[in-house]
């Protein structure tokens, strides 16, 4: 059968496993995480279809609201006879251990595919390593490991098969991105194979004798007493030493169905080796391929050992694998155990090498390599084989970058190590996040597999931003099955798809000599190239003889209807060059058909402009012919170009690893790192200049109302109030219109004030927020990267140097004071034009263009910025506020600013909770150590009075809460105690406690930042906790309606009639109502608030929020990209304005303070609803997706959601109307 019921496919590693797992369960439990999440998208997306599993069956998928969740769910599914398996990661699979123990104890079957990814410590990483994976090896699960995307999918059938006939549970792992997301093509067996490799006897056996029955009453999950516990644990070794028997068994079998035999223990190489590394993982196929090379076989006799059934450890065949040549043996461990004596792969061979006597025969050394998602190259190759080989060997080392802090690490080749596979073409693309690079290339690989004997690859490597990052594809094809698990080192192909980029990374490093170099930009001849090309760019395309073109896709994309999707025309010039597809006519016409394949559910409209945009493509490419002499002696101007004012972290740290060269990077340069603190306001050096367009300010239609500022997701348009003395440097600023309304002049001066709006360009994503919110129509979008722009710019950084003059229309001090002698139990909210004066100390994110999250944030550190203690849970806020090595949070001229951590998804509602009350403990401490302090004497030689002292601790003790004051006189009393020399402070341990707890003096302003997806579902209860204990924090949801970080996976907040991952057919249940739930405890502060419907409210909520004196949360409303709005990101604003019109999302405030009153606390903020909600769900793909898969039950759950919407605003109403008490 091996050559029948398999198909080639194009695929990657998680949809491999995910058609797999599928074909062999009756149920799978889902939960999102990267970069699994994909493989319960598939599974959904099977069972949304109708597809049967091998037993005849559509398999039921079910997503719970937490991976704890899930293995619960799994655990009772198993009891109940179903054969199950989920598809997990990282953190999610540790939170799944509890019950991984209970199904192992159990001798149940299961299967867990796991993408493995590094476990956060010091920081989160979504990329691979085995850490996860390894903190599950005590549950008794079998570990069974698989190194290629081919690999992954064979396995995942012998994983299920054999966990039927062992009854042990099977944790199957693959490497996370590398596998899960690398494009391969394959072959994938069909269900007659799998179907043959299940052992139906073993599952009737099983469903018999360990389920759970009526018939056949028993206990499971006792306690059990210390005479049975070790017994019964002792009692299961022959059941895994049957596992042992039972896996190679399948491993056979699976052979003689498809042809492609695997061990438990696979070895390579020289027969009579002396040299062998044994590992796990796609490091493999590195290895494999170095030893492989001829040049190595005829001078070198090196061998690997690649581990595939990691527990139970086999000593018997891991031993035979060993040649009985060996002298050396390296084991290489792909996760740390900080203070173990050596990492898990390590320890368990040597364990085997003593047990079979060998261990006295050879050498055994251990090494680390990989961790984070580090590449794995032939270099690292040679530096290990080369190890062994020296005269003094290191037995415990780290491998692939210069530890010369520990000196642990070995010594890496001087020059890269490039192994050369004939036939096998690459290509690199150096592509702008969101401009739809990264799926026109798997486009592209599927039509080379599809249409060409080729075999391809494809892998992509992702920066942190959300979009508008960098995004490298790296594409391989040729004659035979693509082995290279690594990224490219010599490219045939390289094109960089963003102009800006040419400036920012040495990309031309990685071209192969006389390759094709591919520059997209506006320049038409040699020497507009010429100006726009740094010196060492130029230097090397004449070292390397690079034919060179350049094509303004960014031109034909705007002509055909799609301004920032160049994909298409990049594809187009890709074919074309490559000659990949034979003839050009063959190649457009399968790239039209992918194009309508992948755009159709999006209108023919799309479709057509997309394939314009292929029609107009080859006519305007433009081949550059260089002058070589003169570009080979251009002046040397080293790429990157940063601003040359940035801070020493941003030097020597962040600006290398932006420029993708954080490889070199040595332990001892990111030392100031350890313990993952990095200091903040660093995004501001970044100066990515990646928009094409940026909004240009017409001051004469200007009403000066600050929506534009107020609305931008990167703070990257602001007002200035500016003197004239100040404007005149600048001639684009000397006929700036006065300040309107007020004030005019700067108080105590003469001076005229002006009033100015400016953009930082080089910061500007494009989004057009600003535009399409300015009700003057004073904004439009013009193209950048002009000599208008370029001033612009430098007028941006001029004038976020001049003093803030934000206190001229709100001064805190004064409006605190006031409200203080009115009495009023809640002090004036500033006006939106006011607070957008304030610097914001969270700028130039990450996050997407058009984003509707980190507007709320910025308006927030506008707010309170200067004393604010953040907790944010995992998601998008974590991303494109907490993403390293650049920092959006900032910092006021006096060094104060937002103190941020990022939390597990699970809990960032008890750290928050946490760090507010210990911060309340603390300052209360401060208090009585403040009140004792005023009893000691302070020696007057230290020039400090005791009365000046006195006073301001008097100050300070009767303004404690106040946020302004408390800081006035916080700031006398440091002052005063830093006059005091140190040994002298020293003497007295009162002022001592004070100054350590200096930090304390300002009252803080608590916040816990996240998603939907950790309010509903994973932290929900964490979060009802924290909302019924009272203490003073703020709690922010920024409701995207889906787990927009993960890819826009349904959550309880996606309402009925939405389609997002997970509800492939639409969502058929209603929206939970987060907001109603929160009012009903009767004792938070509760608002419902959209920036874009009505700033002003928005504003009030969360300035009475962070005056309410217990715990406030308040719930906005953020638009996604994953909503797919018709109108673009851009109008995200507006699309919150007719969510309020159409009752979608209504308004409103609940604040408990006003019912001591004897008010009514509840006030909804919004008119009853104007439209009907379908003219809403009309403008979005998520819901008009759904009518064209099925019209029938798209109006019938739009139907549901409009009397979802009836039902909540009646209640709405019924609180507003309720009578004063």
């Amino acid at each position: 059968m091996s050559s029948e019921n398999q198909s080639f496919v194009v695929t990657d590693g998680n949809a491999a496993v995910a058609t797999i797992g599928y074909s062999m369960s009756d149920m799978c439990f889902i939960y999102p995480i990267t970069p699994a999440s994909t493989m319960g998208e598939k599974a959904d997306d099977l069972s949304a279809a109708g597809k049967k599993n091998i037993f005849g069956d559509v398999v039921r998928i079910t997503q719970m609201q937490s991976e704890g969740g899930v293995s619960g769910a799994l655990h009772g599914a198993i009891l109940s006879g179903a054969l199950c398996s989920t598809f997990t990661c990282s953190q999610g699979l540790l939170l799944m251990i509890p019950e991984m123990y209970k199904i192992a104890g159990e001798l149940q079957p299961a299967v867990f595919h796991v993408a493995s990814r590094s476990v956060g410590g010091q920081a989160m990483v979504i990329y691979c390593d085995h850490g996860d994976v390894m903190a599950t090896r005590q549950t008794g699960w079998s570990i069974l490991c698989s190194h290629s995307v081919q690999q992954a999918a064979d396995m995942a059938a012998i994983a299920h098969a054999a966990t039927v006939r062992a009854q042990i549970p099977i944790l199957h792992f693959f490497d996370g991105f590398r596998v899960s997301h690398e494009l391969q093509k394959i072959l994938l067996p069909g269900t007659e194979i799998l179907s043959e490799m299940m052992d139906r006897d073993s599952i009737r056996k099983w469903r018999e004798t360990k389920t759970m029955k009526n018939s056949d009453p028993t206990m499971r999950g006792l306690v059990d007493n210390t005479d049975e516990y070790f017994p019964l644990l002792e009692g299961t070794n022959g059941l895994y030493t049957n596992l042992i028997k039972i896996m190679q068994e399948m491993m056979d079998k699976y052979a003689k169905l498809t042809g492609r035999q695997y061990h438990l223990f696979d070895y390579y190489g020289a027969p009579d080796a002396e040299y062998v590394i044994v590992a796990m993982g796609t490091s493999c196929k590195t290895f494999e391929e170095y030893v492989n090379q001829s040049e190595i076989k005829e001078k070198k006799k090196y061998g690997l050992i690649a581990v595939h059934l990691f527990h139970p450890f086999s000593v018997e065949h891991f031993v035979e694998c060993i040649p009985k040549t060996c002298k050396h043996i390296t084991i290489l461990d792909r996760t740390k155990e900080p203070g173990a004596a050596g990492e898990p792969l390590y320890l368990e061979c040597l364990a085997a090498l003593q047990e079979s006597g060998k261990l006295g025969q050879l050498k055994v050394s251990g090494g680390r390599y990989g961790l984070g998602g580090r590449d794995i190259t032939p270099s690292i190759a040679w530096a290990v084989y080369n190890n062994m080989e020296s005269a003094s060997p290191k037995y415990k080392y780290t491998v692939g970058f210069e530890d010369d802090v520990t000196h642990l690490s070995i010594p890496m080749p001087k020059e890269k190590v490039v192994v050369t596979l004939p036939g096998v073409k690459q290509a690199l693309f150096y592509g702008f996040g969101a401009d739809g690079t990264v799926g026109a290339i798997k486009d592209a690989i599927k039509i080379i597999g599809d249409h060409t004997p080729l075999y391809s690859q494809a892998y992509f490597v992702y920066d942190a931003k959300k979009s508008g990052g960098v995004t490298i594809s790296h594409i391989r094809f040729g004659p035979d099955p693509i082995s290279s698990q690594y990224e490219i080192l010599d490219a045939d192909y390289l094109a960089c798809h963003h102009p800006s980029y040419i400036r920012k990374y040495d990309m031309l490093q990685h071209a192969k000599e006389g390759g094709v170099f591919v520059l997209n930009g506006p320049w038409k001849s040699t020497a507009e190239v010429g100006e726009a090309l740094p010196g060492q760019a130029k230097q090397l395309i004449v070292k390397k003889k690079l034919q060179m073109y350049t094509i303004d896709a960014e031109k034909i994309a705007r002509e055909a209807g799609l301004a920032g999707r160049i994909n298409i025309v990049m594809q187009t010039v890709f074919f074309y060059l490559s000659q990949v597809v034979t003839p050009m006519e063959k190649a457009i016409e399968y790239q039209k058909g992918a194009i309508k394949k992948t755009y159709e559910k999006k209108g023919m409209e799309i479709v057509e402009k997309n394939w314009k945009c292929v029609d107009s493509t080859i006519a305007n490419l433009v081949k550059i012919d260089y002058p070589v002499d003169e570009w080979s002696k251009s002046e040397f101007e080293e790429i990157p170009v940063f601003p040359a004012k940035r801070t020493e972290f941003f030097k020597k740290i962040a600006g290398p690893i932006l420029a993708l060269r954080g490889a070199e990077l040595k332990v001892s340069d990111v030392m100031p790192l350890l313990g993952g603190s990095l200091p903040t306001g660093t995004a501001q050096f970044e100066k990515r200049n990646v928009s094409a367009t940026v909004p240009i300010w017409d001051e004469t239609k200007c009403v000066q109302c600050n929506i534009c500022s107020y609305s931008c997701p990167h703070s990257c348009i602001r007002p200035f109030l500016i003197t004239e003395k100040e404007a005149s440097v600048s001639p684009s600023m000397k006929t700036l219109k006065p300040s309107n309304p007020a004030p005019q002049t700067l108080p105590g001066t003469e001076e005229n004030l002006r009033f100015a709006i400016s953009i930082s360009t080089a910061d500007c994503l494009g989004c057009g927020v600003c535009a399409s919110v300015c009700p003057a129509q004073c904004l439009a979008m013009k193209p950048n990267h002009t000599e208008e722009t370029d001033q612009m710019q430098k007028d941006f950084e001029y004038l976020v140097d001049l003093p803030e003059r934000s206190n001229l229309l709100y001064d805190d001090e004064i409006v605190e004071e006031k409200a203080k002698t009115d009495k009023l139990s809640i002090v004036p909210a500033p006006t939106v034009k006011a607070v957008q004066f304030k610097r914001p100390l969270f700028e130039f994110s990450a996050a997407c263009a058009g984003c509707a999250e980190s507007p709320v944030v910025r308006v927030i550190t506008q707010l309170y910025g200067e004393r604010m203690m953040i907790s944010n849970a995992c998601g998008c806020s974590m991303v494109w506020g907490g993403y390293s090595p650049s920092c959006a949070y900032s910092h006021s001229k006096e060094g104060l600013g937002p103190v941020y951590t990022g939390s597990l998804f699970e809990d960032a509602a008890e750290l928050g909770y946490g760090i507010a009350t210990a911060g309340q403990m603390m300052r209360e401490q401060l208090l009585e150590f403040v009140k004792k302090a005023q009893a000691c004497h302070i020696p007057e030689s230290t020039g400090v009075s005791d009365a000046e002292m006195k006073k301001a601790m008097d100050g300070w003790i009767n303004s404690y809460d106040s946020p302004v004051k408390s800081k006035k006189f916080g700031q006398e009393i440091h002052s005063l105690l830093a006059r005091i020399p140190a040994e002298e402070r020293a003497k007295c341990d009162i002022l001592t406690e004070i100054w350590t707890r200096r930090d304390y003096f300002q009252k803080k302003s608590y916040w816990t930042f996240g998603g939907d997806g950790w309010a509903y579902d994973i932290d929900f209860g964490g979060l009802d906790q924290v909302l019924h204990m009272g203490a003073d924090l703020n709690i922010l949801v920024m409701d995207t309606e889906v787990y927009s970080n993960t890819g826009g996976q349904k959550s309880k907040s996606t309402p009925r009639s939405a389609v997002a991952r997970f509800a492939a057919a639409g969502k058929d249940t209603s929206k939970k109502n987060l907001g109603l739930y929160a009012i009903n405890l009767g004792c938070c502060y509760v608002a419902q608030v959209a920036q874009g419907a009505n700033p002003q409210q928005m504003l009030k909520a969360i300035h009475e929020a962070e005056q309410f004196p217990g715990t406030s949360i308040v719930i906005a409303l953020c638009p996604c990209i994953n909503w797919g709005l018709k109108n673009g990101q851009g109008n995200s604003m507006k699309e919150q304005k007719l969510a309020v019109e159409c009752g979608y999302w209504p308004l409103y405030r609940y604040n408990p303070l006003l019912a001591k009153e004897g008010k009514n606390p509840f006030s909804l903020d919004s008119a009853p609803p104007k439209k009907p909600v379908t003219e809403l769900l009309k403008q979005e793909t998520r819901f008009a997706s759904l009518l064209q898969q099925s019209k029938e039950r798209g109006e019938a759950l739009q139907s549901g959601l409009q009397a979802d919407i009836d039902a909540t605003f009646a209640k709405l109403q019924a609180l507003a109307a309720q009578p004063a008490k």
